[in-house]
C-alpha cells in the first residue's frame, strides 16, 4: 500500500488527456503537488492509501481552468468605459492607471481578481500589469498558479524594472515572471526587441498583445509597410516563447507562421465584443494548427472573470461568425479552456490534463441543479448550462482552495480586501468627478 497525501474520487472524471479518457467511478491519487495515480476508484484505493480523502459523488472532476491573458489588477475598474472601442478605452484607462497605480493597488486588485478566478474553477492565469511583484505576491497568497509579466510601453526604465521581477521570483515553484511588453502598435520596436532578448536571456515566457482591431493592423502598416506578424518574424521575436492575445485580425497567411513557429494563441471572446474588435478566426486559427487558448482579459474590458462563459461565447461566437453550428463543439471549448490552453502559455508538460506527473490542478462541476437537468452529455452540460457557481473543488498543487463551493481563504484577508475595495472606489470616483470638472 503507497501513502499518498490526498485521494479524490467521483462518479466521473473527465482526463483531457491524449486520448480524452473518461473514467466512470474513479480516482485521483496526489502526493505532494503532483497526480501520482488516475484509475478506477477501488484500484486506486487497493493501491494507496491517503490521510485526506474527498468523494464528491456525482460531481465531475476535470483539469483546472486555465485563464490565458488577463490584468488580474483591472478588477477595480470593473464597468469602466463600458461602451468605448478599444482605442478611445485604452487612452482613457491609461492615464487614470497612472495616477492611481500603487502597489496597494495592484495587490489588492489583484487579490479581488484571484477570489472570483479561484471561485470559478481557474487554477492557472497569465497576467500583464504594473507593479507587478505585488501581483505575484498576491497570487502567492492565495495558493494561484501564475505566469506575470511585467508590462512594456514606453521606457527602457520598465525593461530594468521587468528584469529585476524575473530575478526575484524565477524559479518559484507557483509563479513564473515574464515579459510582457504591450503591443507592437502602441510601443517603440526597440523596446520590444530587447524585452524578447531579456526573455530569451533570461528563460521566460513573452506576452504580447496582436492584431486586436483593425485599427491595430493599420498602425503597423503604416509605420512598418509589413503586418505585425511580419514584424516579429523579421525581428526574431516570432519564437515558441512567445504567447499572444487576440490575434482578431491576424490574416491565414500569418495564421500558418504562428503555427510554425510554436507561438500560442489566447483567444478572449467576450472582451473582444464588448470593445467591438471583431471577432477573431478561432475555427482557422485551430485548423493551420496553433495552439489556442481562452481568456477572460481584465476585468474593466469583460466585467467578469468567468471561463465558463468564455468557453461557450468562443463556441457561439464561432457558429455565427462560419454560419455552421457544426463548426466546433462543446469538447473543443474545454479543450481550449483546459489541455489546449495549457499548450498556448507553454505548459502542458505540467498542467491541462489529469495525469500521472502533472501538477495537481484539479475542479469538480456539479451537475444536478436545475439549470443542468437532465444532462445527457457531461461536457455539453458544462460549457452550455453551467457557472461558477456549480464549481464544488478546486485544488490547486495539491492543496485545496474550494470545497463544498466555499473558498478557503484568511478571513482578515478578505476584511482587510472589503477595506481597500472600497477605499479605492472612492478614488476613483473622486478622479473622475475632478476629471469632469477639468
Amino acid at each position: 500500500m503507497v501513502q499518498v497525501d490526498l485521494i479524490v474520487s467521483s462518479d466521473l472524471i473527465i482526463t483531457m488527456d491524449a486520448n480524452r479518457r473518461m473514467v466512470n467511478k474513479g480516482a485521483v491519487a496526489i502526493c505532494g503537488n503532483t497526480i501520482v495515480a488516475i484509475d478506477a476508484a477501488t484500484l486506486i484505493r487497493e493501491r494507496y492509501s491517503a490521510s485526506v480523502k474527498l468523494d464528491l459523488g456525482t460531481d465531475v472532476l476535470l483539469p483546472g481552468f486555465i485563464n490565458g491573458h488577463t490584468h488580474s489588477a483591472m478588477s477595480l475598474l470593473r464597468g469602466f468605459g463600458d461602451n468605448a472601442p478599444l482605442e478611445s478605452w485604452l487612452h482613457t484607462i491609461f492615464p487614470l492607471e497612472k495616477r492611481l497605480m500603487s502597489r496597494d493597488f495592484s495587490y489588492w486588485g489583484a487579490i479581488l481578481a484571484l477570489r472570483e478566478m479561484i471561485r470559478g474553477g481557474i487554477t492557472t492565469m497569465v497576467d500583464m500589469y504594473w507593479q507587478v511583484d505585488a501581483i505575484a505576491q498576491a497570487c502567492q497568497d492565495m495558493g494561484m498558479r501564475a505566469i506575470v509579466g511585467s508590462t512594456l510601453l514606453h521606457h527602457d526604465h520598465e525593461l530594468d524594472v521587468a528584469v529585476k521581477f524575473i530575478q526575484q521570483w524565477k524559479g518559484n515553484d507557483l509563479i513564473t515572471p515574464a515579459c510582457a511588453p504591450h503591443s507592437p502598435s502602441e510601443m517603440p520596436l526597440s523596446l520590444l526587441v530587447n524585452a524578447c532578448n531579456a526573455a530569451d536571456e533570461y528563460d521566460v515566457p513573452l506576452l504580447l498583445h496582436i492584431d486586436e482591431t483593425r485599427e491595430c493592423v493599420k498602425k503597423v502598416r503604416d509605420v512598418y509597410n509589413m503586418s505585425a506578424i511580419e514584424l516579429l518574424s523579421k525581428h526574431n521575436v516570432l519564437h515558441e516563447r512567445l504567447i499572444l492575445a487576440h490575434a482578431v485580425h491576424t490574416s491565414p497567411e500569418d495564421l500558418q507562421k504562428i503555427a510554425a513557429a510554436g507561438v500560442g494563441i489566447v483567444h478572449c471572446p467576450t472582451s473582444n465584443m464588448k470593445l467591438a474588435s471583431g471577432i477573431a478566426p478561432l475555427v482557422e486559427m485551430l485548423k493551420a494548427g496553433c495552439a489556442v487558448g481562452l481568456g477572460t482579459d481584465g476585468a474593466a474590458s469583460n466585467n467578469s472573470l468567468n471561463m465558463i462563459a468564455e468557453m461557450k461565447v468562443a463556441l457561439l461566437l464561432q457558429r455565427v461568425h462560419t454560419g455552421q453550428a457544426d463548426c466546433l463543439d462543446a469538447m473543443t471549448a474545454l479543450e481550449c479552456a483546459t489541455i489546449r490552453g495549457a499548450q498556448a502559455i507553454h505548459k502542458d508538460h505540467e498542467i491541462g490534463s489529469i495525469e500521472a506527473g502533472k501538477k495537481a490542478d484539479i475542479i469538480s462541476i456539479a451537475l444536478r441543479h436545475d439549470h443542468q437537468l437532465p444532462s445527457y452529455e457531461p461536457v455539453s452540460t458544462i460549457v452550455f448550462a453551467s457557472g461558477p457557481c456549480d464549481v464544488n473543488t478546486v485544488i490547486i498543487n495539491g492543496v485545496v482552495r474550494v470545497q463544498d463551493g466555499i473558498l478557503k481563504i484568511d478571513e482578515d484577508l478578505a476584511r482587510e480586501l472589503s477595506t481597500h475595495v472600497m477605499s479605492i472606489r472612492a478614488k476613483v470616483i473622486a478622479l473622475l468627478k475632478d476629471n469632469n470638472q477639468q
